[in-house]
């Protein structure tokens, strides 16, 4: 890796949601939608201060933004820093998606 690239530490305090973040990325990359349709709502966006914070964009961004709709901040929280197979679990029951699949 470069000297501007470092794994993270396993040891910090995040390495638990580091982890689960890469677990969904790594699943909505086999199923990417194109950088052009994220990049024209990322325009659309800064162009209209009326828009939402969140906007529904992309593979997987609306049972992501369901998901976060559907659980407070704390169980956001406990969900994203389980361990990997609790968060994958807590993630089907939330969305009925499989990460796994």
């Amino acid at each position: 890796m470069s000297e501007k690239v470092r794994p993270p530490d396993r040891e910090t305090p995040c390495w638990d949601t580091m982890r689960n973040t890469m677990v969904f990325l790594a699943a909505q990359a086999r199923r990417a939608s194109p950088p052009t349709v994220v990049a024209d709502a990322v325009a659309a966006a800064v162009a209209d201060p009326s828009r939402p914070f969140r906007v529904e964009v992309g593979q997987g961004s609306t049972e992501l933004l369901h998901a976060r709709g559907q659980l407070s901040d704390d169980e956001w929280i406990a969900m994203m820093s389980n361990a990997t197979p609790a968060f994958i679990e807590r993630y089907q029951a939330v969305t009925g998606t499989d990460l796994r699949a």
